[in-house]
């Protein structure tokens, strides 16, 4: 029978929980107050001119008239704020009373991992009434750090939260004086110039940001915002008008534009960036990519370290910049396919870079079946270290082999194409595999990102055959099943030194799978397991770093996890409930990816262990 104290204990948790209840109910209300007005605040955002830094229903006539830097306030603004943070601090405490309440039922209880049961001490003695949590206490605003925050520490807080949608440095110098004072006085926050933004406005920026050497300009104009070819012109020379006299302080340019005369119109914008330039992103969207667009090279001084060009009229301008370029990125190809003459005359310029080229990002290509090249032929990239490609057909990656060798590459990423597959329809490998060549062209990698990679299980063996040397895998949407990976652990038949690891890939330190909803958290554990004996008994590398996204939570053992969490220094796993009450596949519509952030234990019981229904996604996170 359960002693006197047990049973008063009880009642008296039964009773905190129902005063817990009304103020989980109030801190519900609270926050769907505090949500109330933000939306109100968001429906708002068209009056306030000076916050945001994308206007909408304007029209290049207007921007001349549309800002003024002692503007002040709208009402709405001045109104709201202090409501909203009134509401929101409401919220806070009143989370804070439920959380303290909650902390209050576990004084007095001991949590054993090994049998999940809670036990209680069992004495004689009367349990001493425990503090209750007050529903009915006046609300104490508790003061904020934050504005008496030095100013140096403030400034870089707000570099580091502003982005791109939202101007954060207009909007919290409304906030109040102090941060309007140090938002005003720190120079690195009005760096950022965008063609986008009312003359005014980015007058002022480069009035506050005086003196600093690196701006970041966009001067990128989308096909798709109304205008017509001559008002884009128009707007791009009177943006140039106004950078011309700082063209010397220019670091990241963006010149992305609709139509080729945008584009030229840009070009002196270009041309004025001198060799404190170190990022340009320019070309042609996609859609546009027909013209064919050049310049005279001799005529651009700049020579950028990163270099991202975009759209068929990027290519042929590419001898002005190879000198310095280190990170080159080619994107958006997607309307025009590349002939044989184009292909070649463009990795020519590849080769130009070849003796500084460390990284290279090729997105989006396409090339036409006719096009046959020998191996002969390719150029050789001598420093080039990272490799990654997007979204490139299966017949691309051949003919990509063929075209590049890589004898110092160390980093492979690619993102197929939805579909692709190296195997032909026997199961035997394709001989213009481009995965399987390179990486036996390159045993020396050290990090392979693979994404939408499907292969069958023995061809997986062969792929970590060809990796001695690697470090970090990451396998994303591939359809990995538990086969798939066994020779990350299994022993191989012709294996014989008994000092040596049996296993694949004895190299590797971090792990990555994602949206593997058929693979089991024991063929994880397995790749763990081995490694750490082998570690502990004769000093091999161990897994450091495990991280599992998307995973079926029916097909994760509360065992499996508890071993990784303890063999690895970095574990992240987030699993789905993808199974409904029938057993089939939830649809779209049934899904919810609502998150919950817990660990140890605890994760278990909310996933499924203890309760009937577990959440649609759980994560843990060890660091």
């Amino acid at each position: 029978m359960l002693s006197h104290a047990i049973i008063a204990q009880l009642k008296q948790e039964e009773n905190m929980l129902r005063n817990l209840a009304p103020l989980l109910h109030q801190t519900a209300r609270s926050l769907d107050t505090a949500r109330t007005r933000i939306l109100e605040l968001a429906e708002q955002r068209a009056a306030v001119d000076f916050s945001f830094g994308k206007y909408n229903a304007r029209t290049p006539k207007d921007e001349e008239n549309d800002y003024d830097p002692d503007y002040a306030p709208p009402l709405i603004v001045r109104d709201l704020y202090p409501s909203l943070k009134a509401t929101l601090t409401e919220a806070s405490l009143r989370a804070s009373d439920l959380r303290e309440g909650w902390d209050a039922l576990q004084l007095d209880r001991t949590d054993t991992s090994e049998s999940g049961t809670t036990s209680y001490t069992d004495t004689n003695e009367d349990v001493e009434p425990r503090r209750s949590v007050s529903l009915h206490r006046p609300v104490n605003l508790r003061p904020s750090i934050f504005p008496d925050a030095p100013a140096e520490i403030l400034s870089n807080i707000l570099g580091i939260t502003d982005d791109n949608d939202i101007n954060t440095t207009m909007a919290v110098s409304q906030v109040s004086q102090k941060l309007r004072q140090t938002v005003v006085s720190s120079p690195l926050l009005w760096t950022r110039i965008d063609i986008n933004l009312p003359t005014k406005r980015n007058a002022m920026h480069m009035e506050r940001s005086v003196g600093v050497p690196n701006l970041e300009i966009h001067a990128s104009l989308s096909p798709w915002r109304g205008m017509t070819l001559s008002e884009g012109v128009d707007r791009v020379q009177r943006f140039w008008s106004l950078l011309e006299m700082e063209a010397h302080r220019i670091q990241d340019l963006h010149m992305v534009f609709g139509y080729p005369e945008w584009l030229q119109a840009a070009m002196p914008i270009l041309a004025g960036a001198t060799r404190n330039l170190r990022f340009l992103d320019v070309g042609l969207h996609g859609d546009f990519g027909e013209e064919v667009l050049s310049w005279d090279g001799s005529a651009v001084p700049c020579q950028p370290q990163f270099l991202r060009m975009r759209g068929r009229p990027a290519w042929n301008v590419q001898d002005s910049f190879w000198r310095r370029v280190e990170d080159f990125q080619y994107m958006d190809n997607r309307f025009f396919h590349f002939s044989s003459e184009g292909l070649a005359a463009h990795f020519e310029r590849l080769g130009l870079m070849r003796d500084v080229l460390r990284s290279l990002h090729l997105s989006d290509l396409h090339f036409s079946d006719v096009i046959t090249m020998h191996k002969e032929a390719s150029v050789v990239l001598t420093e080039l270290t990272h490799l990654e490609l997007s979204r490139v057909d299966d017949h691309g990656l051949g003919v990509l082999w063929k075209l590049l060798q890589t004898p110092q590459l160390e980093s492979l990423t690619i993102f197929f194409k939805r579909g692709y597959t190296p195997t032909l329809s026997d199961g035997s490998l394709r001989d213009d595999s481009f995965v399987f060549q390179i990486i036996a062209d390159n045993p020396q990698l050290v990090n392979l990102d693979l994404t939408d990679f499907q292969l069958n299980p023995p061809q997986w063996n062969v792929l970590f055959e060809r990796l001695p040397n690697l470090k970090r895998l990451r396998i994303a949407g591939s359809e990995l099943h538990d086969h798939s990976l066994s020779p990350l652990y299994n022993s191989s038949s012709d294996h014989c030194d008994p000092d040596m690891p049996a296993y694949k890939c004895n190299a590797l330190t971090h792990l990555v799978l994602e949206n593997a909803i058929f693979l089991r958290s024991d063929v994880v554990w397995n790749i763990v397991s081995v490694r750490y004996e082998h570690a502990t008994s004769h000093g091999g590398a161990k897994l450091q770093s495990v991280i599992m996204r998307g995973f079926d939570v029916d097909h994760v053992r509360e065992e499996d996890v508890q071993n990784i969490r303890n063999a690895v220094d970095h574990f992240v796993l987030e699993v789905f409930n993808v199974c409904s009450s029938e057993g089939s596949v939830d649809s779209e519509e049934s899904e919810d990816f609502e998150e919950v952030d817990v660990s140890g234990d605890e994760w278990f019981k909310a996933a499924g262990s203890g309760t009937s229904t577990p959440p649609f996604l759980s994560t843990i996170s060890e660091s």
